[in-house]
């Protein structure tokens, strides 16, 4: 199972992968062109395969076992420039292509964030009013309740 196996025939590792594509970006120097991107980047156009310039696909049986012809009608070559916008969009987004949140994503999350905020501090204002309140009744009530004052003696009172 896998892409290689043993052939004890012929005393080989043999591994039944056919290249299907190759893509490569060109970079402008004032002496032509160079293969390869900016910042040490590899060859290749898709930072998903580390920048690596070939594709492979993997063979369901030994090309030497039916004639020795593989079927390359889907083989690609792709000649980029790494100053093409697709392909510096890929190397700053590391191929996801994910710019971030729009403009109108961001209105529903802070539309999203002030009703949870108010969600909160409604019931903390309702809740702080509610105390407030109460305090005032109970100094209103003590104000109303006749006061005795204390000299510090154990006398008797009488009324």
């Amino acid at each position: 199972t896998g892409y290689a196996y043993w052939d004890s025939s012929r005393s080989e590792c043999l591994a039944n992968n056919m290249l299907t594509d190759v893509c490569v970006r060109l970079s402008r120097t004032s002496d032509g062109y160079i293969q390869g991107g900016a910042s040490g980047t590899g060859a290749g156009c898709a930072p998903a395969r580390n920048w690596y310039p070939f594709s492979f696909s993997h063979l369901a049986q030994d090309v030497t076992e039916v004639g020795g012809i593989a079927d390359f009608s889907g083989f690609r070559v792709r000649v980029y420039s790494a100053d093409d916008p697709l392909i510096r969009a890929r190397a700053i987004t590391d191929g996801t292509m994910d710019f971030g949140p729009t403009t109108g994503e961001r209105v529903v999350e802070g539309v999203i964030c002030l009703i949870v905020g108010l969600g909160i501090l409604f019931p903390t204002i309702i809740t702080l009013a509610l105390a407030v309140k109460s305090s005032r009744r109970k100094k209103a009530y003590r104000r109303d309740l006749p006061s005795y004052d204390y000299d510090g003696t154990d006398e008797e009172v009488s009324f």
